[in-house]
């Protein structure tokens, strides 16, 4: 018997596992110890990267974070004093002008009501404009269409005839600039 067999006999004796022909037992006992063994490696490659500098710098990180967040501890308090004061002002100034603040209260309401309304007359301005630019632009596109077609009609013969004078006006006046387009020769 080798050294191998030695040890994986004495192993297997170790777990209290009898070697029987239903291998679902064995077969479980090596996935548990192929885990242990992953875990084990998993602590040893944390054992090995962690150096005392980068220990020492982890704990100082920690130890800065720790500081940070007494800051913003200390920082939320102030902030909620100064909030349950202004609540114990503005409560204060309620009571003592609720008239003047329930009119401003019913005005807002009405000015609230008013931007609704001209929000909602702005919105259909809007889409009524967005959809006569589309027409319009679906117009000026077929008005150059017709010039194109007018100057390929000119130019599709054997001795080319000259392109209606209208074509350049019309296109000038359809793309809105004051060049003459160039006429085809």
């Amino acid at each position: 018997m080798t050294a191998f067999n030695r040890d994986l006999a004495a192993r297997i004796a170790e777990t209290g596992v009898p070697l029987t022909a239903d291998m679902a037992a064995p077969s479980a006992e090596v996935e548990r110890l192929r885990r242990e063994l992953d875990g084990l490696r998993e602590h040893l490659a944390f054992l090995e990267g962690s150096t005392l500098p980068e220990l020492q710098r982890q704990i100082e990180w920690h130890r800065e974070g720790k500081t940070r967040w007494r800051k913003r501890a200390v920082k939320a308090e102030g902030e909620r004093a100064r909030f349950e004061l202004a609540w114990a002002s503005a409560r204060f100034r309620a009571e003592a002008h609720s008239e003047g603040i329930l009119r401003v209260v019913k005005d807002r309401e009405a000015y609230q009501g008013w931007l609704k309304q001209a929000e909602e007359h702005h919105q259909a301005y809007r889409v009524e404009a967005e959809d006569a630019k589309q027409r319009l632009a679906n117009r000026i596109n077929a008005v150059l269409d017709i010039c194109d077609r007018e100057q390929r009609n000119a130019m599709r013969w054997e001795n080319p005839i000259p392109v209606p004078d209208w074509v350049a006006s019309v296109q000038r006046a359809a793309l809105g600039d004051d060049k003459r387009p160039e006429a085809a020769s």
